[in-house]
């Protein structure tokens, strides 16, 4: 439709070091629109027109722009990345989540054997790894009858879905274009 901005993102999640590659798509010729990357505040601002420091822009044709944004650890778990231009006095907005997946410790348990009776001595081996990785980890073990989950299932979310949720974006873009007044500018009176 006329006005919109299609942004494609090339994947769905990225870890930090990686480059989210967004495809704009304007609807008409577009010479010149603001970019930002914003959470909590607008972190990262621009034109398109130009590369900076937080991104490469590089034009496809006149409605077509490729940006290229290095993902740091700050963006963790989420950022927007922002597009918004004013064409024949009207402005166009739109905004793509950027979901930056949280480090995620991988455990592994292993018992010294299948099956428990009550009352029997239970021994576990945990090792965590990270990326692959031995990783040295603290940890909390619990442990319950699995006749429990017969019961009620789990219902807590992952651990890294309740601390690393995404973040709401803070920032609200508006434009004052369609703004009316009624009173008249008037200019100042000189004082005799």
């Amino acid at each position: 439709p006329p006005g919109s901005v299609s942004l494609i993102a090339d994947r769905a999640n990225y870890k930090a070091g990686d480059i989210a590659h967004i495809l704009i798509t304007f609807p008409e010729k577009i010479s010149q629109a603001l970019v930002t990357l914003e959470r909590d505040k607008v972190a990262n601002s621009g034109l398109i027109s130009h590369s900076h420091n937080w991104i490469e822009l590089d034009k496809k044709s006149d409605k077509q722009w490729l940006a290229s944004i290095p993902i740091t650890e700050s963006y963790k778990p989420n950022i927007i990345f922002s597009v918004a231009y004013v064409l024949n006095n009207q402005f166009y907005f739109q905004n793509k989540g950027i979901q930056v997946k949280p480090d995620e410790i991988e455990v592994a348990i292993t018992p010294d054997k299948k099956s428990y009776m009550p009352g029997e001595k239970v021994t576990v081996d945990l090792e965590t790894k990270l990326d692959g990785e031995l990783h040295p980890s603290v940890l909390t073990v619990s442990v319950v009858d699995e006749m429990v989950y017969l019961v009620q299932p789990e219902i807590a979310p992952k651990i890294t879905d309740f601390f690393y949720h995404p973040k709401r974006n803070q920032v609200r873009t508006s434009s004052s274009l369609n703004f009316h007044t009624y009173d008249a500018a008037v200019p100042p009176s000189s004082y005799d």
